[in-house]
């Protein structure tokens, strides 16, 4: 009787306690569970003026599938989704400037086009050169589409000199450049839509955090079916990523957030393939934005019912599949 009431009062503990540091405990057990069960390792690559944090299943012999994740987020938000796509690929998973283990610098600058330098710069580093699979989500989407269209021939010059911030220049830029054959977009940012120009002239930014309860309820407008997380682990994200983060995320998000330099002209990749994947009940970057990416791009559109803006953690294996049959 004793072991039983000590095992309720520790579920009753993990299901209403908002304590952090608690709740870092089961994040950080958790992670590490479904990195063993994704066969992923952690590796940092440190060069002269970047470092890099990724997981990585170290299956070179396979082919590689590059995942990014969107603003806010890291590398973790992964974990459900590689477990489905490790038997089949070389997977590399980054954490984006200024997101996970990767400092910040209020002198530095967080665009999509300074993020994809940035990936660029850490692809160039460990060596890989395509061709391979892009996955991204959200921001992780826009710098996928810049990485995946962006060449000699067409590369808007103008607005990527604005945002460089990058140590490759000129020809040796492009010699950096990944060959992409498959680029996945899952719910991306990046689309110059009524939407985008309506939240920016708002001023709306949905990681501006002020209480605990903002990040709660942030937690449910991001998913229409999040998995559950303990309030203590959800406790423990809010402070770190964002109450810790207000003048960080206020700056990144600026930076990132600009529908001037969004896409409004059709742009051209030369990916063999290119999938569009969004969840209707998104409510981050509604569903309707889809059409403006079918003009962006040649794309086949998957639109998932009751799934909201990360498909990949609300429906990880069906999103693969969907990658997968292509």
């Amino acid at each position: 009787m004793f072991a039983i009431f000590i095992f309720v009062l520790i579920l009753g503990f993990l299901t209403f306690s908002r304590y952090p540091t608690f709740g870092k405990f089961l994040i950080e057990t958790s992670n590490s569970i479904e990195m063993k069960i994704a066969k992923l390792v952690l590796r940092q690559h440190t060069t002269k003026n970047d470092v890099f944090s990724y997981f990585t299943n170290q299956q070179v012999h396979k082919p590689t599938m590059l995942l990014l994740h969107g603003f806010s987020a890291d590398k973790t938000i992964w974990l459900k989704f590689a477990k489905h796509a490790t038997k089949d690929y070389n997977l590399i998973i980054p954490d984006l400037k200024g997101h996970g283990d990767i400092p910040y610098s209020n002198k530095d600058n967080y665009s999509a086009f300074a993020q994809a330098d940035y990936v660029r710069r850490f692809m160039h580093a460990l060596g890989v050169k395509g061709p391979i699979t892009i996955v991204g989500n959200s921001m992780g989407g826009m710098i996928s589409a810049i990485l995946a269209t962006e060449n000699k021939n067409h590369i808007d010059k103008k607005s990527h000199s604005n945002h460089e911030n990058s140590q490759i220049k000129s020809d040796e830029y492009f010699q950096s450049a990944v060959i992409i054959d498959n680029l996945v977009l899952i719910d991306p940012a990046g689309a110059k839509s009524d939407f985008a120009l309506q939240t920016r002239a708002s001023a709306s930014n949905p990681f501006n955090h002020q209480t605990m309860q903002d990040s709660f309820d942030f937690y449910k407008l991001i998913m229409h079916k999040p998995p559950f997380i303990p309030p203590s682990a959800l406790a423990y994200i809010s402070q770190t990523n964002y109450l810790d983060k207000r003048q960080q995320n206020q700056h990144m998000f600026h930076d990132f957030f600009n529908p001037e330099e969004f896409f409004e002209q059709p742009l051209h990749s030369s990916a063999r393939r290119i999938t569009l994947i969004w969840g209707e009940q998104d409510k981050m970057i509604p569903a309707t934005d889809a059409s403006n990416w079918e003009k962006l791009l040649p794309c086949e559109t998957h639109i998932l019912p009751n799934i909201g803006h990360m498909p990949m953690v609300e429906c990880p294996e069906a999103t693969y599949l969907l990658i997968k049959s292509n």
